[in-house]
C-alpha cells in the first residue's frame, strides 16, 4: 500500500444573501432633495424670478430687493408697496396689492401705476398677456403686456382668493363664486363651459390640454379641455388648505407645494414628496428649479426639476480567484447623467471604526442604461457593495447595498490505497529521493568517524595493559 499526498485548494466566495440580483432597489423620488441659499440673510415673504435674478420682498427693509443666484450680490429695487401677488412677463413685473386698485408695473427700473375700476385680487401671465382677477365687479380684464392695452373683458361670478384664475393658450379658466364650479371662456369666440365639482376647489393652474384643480379634500384632480375629469390624486390630509400648483411637460408632470404640511411634491403617473424642514410661505417656477421660503428657518431653497437617476437593477457576479463583476442598470428620466461610481465599503476589524471605502467608476456597455466595474477582494475581508450615479444637478441615485464576503480555503487530504496498477516514478520523484538521501550522508559519516574513533581508543588500552 502507498500512501499518496494530494493538495487541493479550493476557493470559495460566500454571499451573505441568497440572490445577488436587486431589482428597482434604492429609495425613488421623482423631484430632487432641496437645497438653500446659504450666503443670503434676509427676512422674505415674496419671491419671483426677473430677468435671470430672483426677486424677494424683504419685510426686514420692506423693499423688493435683487438676488443675483451666482455671485449673492443683493440689490435693492426701491419698490416699497407691500405685494400679494407678483407676475413675471419677460422684461416686465406686475404685481397687486390687497389695500390699492392700481395694477404696478416695474420696467426698466422704473416703476408705472395703472388705475383699475376696482381692487384687483389676483393676476396671471401667460404668452404675452396679463389677466386680471375684479371679483368686487365680477369682472376679468385681459391687457397685452407691451401696450397694456385691454385685449379682453369679461364679465363672470369670480370667486375670491389667489389661484382661483388661469390663462394658457387661448383658453381662461376661472373658479365661479359658489366655489365649485370651474368655467372655461375662449377668448377668441367667448363661447363658454363650466363643470361642477363635488369639492370645493382651492387652486387651478391651466395647461395645453387642460386645467390641474387642487379641491378642499385634498385632491388632485386633471381636467381635459371638453370638461372631462381625467384622472384623481388622493394627497395626505392637509394638503391642499395652502397649496400651489405648478404644470410642466404639457401635463405629464405636476409640481405642487403643499405649504402647511412642509412639504414639496410631484406627481407623474404616482405622488412623490419630499420635506423641507420648514413652513412654506411662497414659491415660485423658474426654468430649472423651484424656488420656495422657508418661514420657519428664514431662508430660501430650492429644488430642481431634473430628477435624480435610478438604479433599477443591481448584480455581483463572481469571476474566480476573488474577482468579481458589478452590473448595474440606470435610468436618468431626464437624460443628464453624469456618473456611476460602484462603491466596495470594507468592514473594519476594529468595532466602532468606518470601514475603508474603495471607488471603481462604472463604464457604459453597449446595451441600453448597463453600467459595469470590476474589483477584487482578499481572503477573509466582508465588504458591503453599492452604486451611486449623479446628474448634472448633482441630483444622487443611490443602490440598496449587497453584503458579500470572499474566503480561500486550502485542505490537505486524501490517505489513497493503491492495490493495483502502480504510478511511474517521475523524474521529480528521483530529485526528491536523491536530495533525501545527501541530507543523510553527513549523518552517515560522522556516526563512522565516532565509531572508528571508538575502536582506535579501544586498540590503544589494549597495548598500554
Amino acid at each position: 500500500m502507498e500512501v499518496l499526498r494530494e493538495t487541493l485548494i479550493f476557493t470559495v466566495a460566500l454571499m451573505l444573501i441568497v440572490i445577488l440580483s436587486v431589482f428597482c432597489v434604492g429609495s425613488v423620488y421623482a423631484i430632487s432633495q432641496p437645497r438653500y441659499l446659504e450666503y443670503i440673510h434676509l427676512k422674505p415673504s415674496l419671491i419671483t424670478i426677473y430677468k435671470g435674478d430672483l426677486i424677494v420682498y424683504d419685510l426686514s427693509v420692506r423693499d423688493f430687493v435683487s438676488v443675483d443666484i451666482s455671485s449673492g450680490l443683493v440689490k435693492s429695487l426701491g419698490i416699497s408697496i407691500e405685494p400679494v401677488k407678483v407676475a413675471v412677463s419677460e422684461d416686465r413685473m406686475f404685481f397687486i396689492s390687497h389695500t390699492s386698485s392700481k395694477l404696478y408695473m416695474y420696467f426698466h427700473g422704473k416703476l408705472i401705476e395703472i388705475g383699475l375700476a376696482s381692487n384687483p385680487n389676483d393676476i396671471e401671465v401667460y404668452d404675452g398677456l396679463l389677466a386680471v382677477s375684479l371679483p368686487d365687479l365680477d369682472v376679468i380684464e385681459i391687457y397685452d403686456v407691451e401696450t397694456l392695452e385691454k385685449k379682453y373683458f369679461f364679465e363672470v361670478d369670480l370667486a375670491y382668493g389667489l389661484g382661483k384664475i388661469s390663462i394658457y393658450g387661448r383658453n381662461f379658466w376661472a373658479v365661479s363664486s359658489d366655489g365649485y364650479t370651474l368655467i372655461k371662456i375662449d377668448l377668441e369666440s367667448g363661447a363658454r363651459s363650466s363643470i361642477k365639482l363635488d369639492e370645493r376647489v382651492m387652486v387651478i393652474k391651466a395647461f395645453k390640454e387642460g386645467v390641474i384643480v387642487a379641491t378642499e379634500k385634498d385632491k388632485i384632480q386633471k381636467i381635459s379641455s371638453n370638461m372631462i375629469i381625467e384622472k384623481k390624486w388622493q394627497l395626505r390630509n392637509g394638503s391642499t388648505i395652502d397649496i400651489g400648483l405648478y404644470v410642466i411637460e404639457d401635463g405629464r408632470r405636476i409640481i405642487y407645494t403643499a405649504r402647511s404640511r412642509w412639504v414639496i411634491g410631484e406627481i407623474e403617473e404616482e405622488v412623490y414628496e419630499v420635506y423641507v424642514n420648514g413652513r412654506i410661505f411662497g414659491d415660485v417656477l423658474s426654468s430649472d428649479r423651484l424656488w420656495f421660503i422657508d418661514t420657519t428657518n428664514m431662508r430660501i431653497g430650492w429644488v430642481w426639476l431634473s430628477r435624480p437617476p435610478r438604479i433599477t437593477e443591481f448584480e455581483i457576479k463572481p469571476a474566480g480567484e476573488g474577482s468579481f463583476k458589478a452590473l448595474a442598470r440606470v435610468f436618468d428620466p431626464d437624460n443628464d447623467l453624469k456618473n456611476v461610481t460602484l462603491i466596495v465599503t470594507v468592514k473594519s476589524k476594529i468595532p466602532g471604526l468606518p470601514g475603508d471605502e474603495r471607488y471603481y467608476p462604472m463604464d457604459k456597455l453597449g446595451e441600453e442604461n448597463l453600467y459595469a466595474a470590476s474589483f477584487n477582494l482578499k481572503s477573509n475581508e466582508e465588504v458591503e457593495v453599492n452604486v451611486v450615479a449623479y446628474d448634472l444637478a448633482e441630483n444622487m441615485g443611490v443602490s440598496e447595498k449587497i453584503p458579500l464576503v470572499y474566503k480561500e480555503e486550502k485542505t490537505k487530504t486524501a490517505n489513497v490505497t493503491k492495490t493495483e496498477e502502480q504510478p511511474a516514478i517521475e523524474l521529480t520523484d528521483i530529485y526528491m529521493i536523491a536530495s533525501s538521501l545527501l541530507l543523510l550522508i553527513p549523518i552517515i559519516i560522522a556516526i563512522l568517524a565516532i565509531r572508528i574513533r571508538r575502536k582506535t581508543k579501544k586498540k590503544h588500552l589494549k597495548k598500554q595493559k
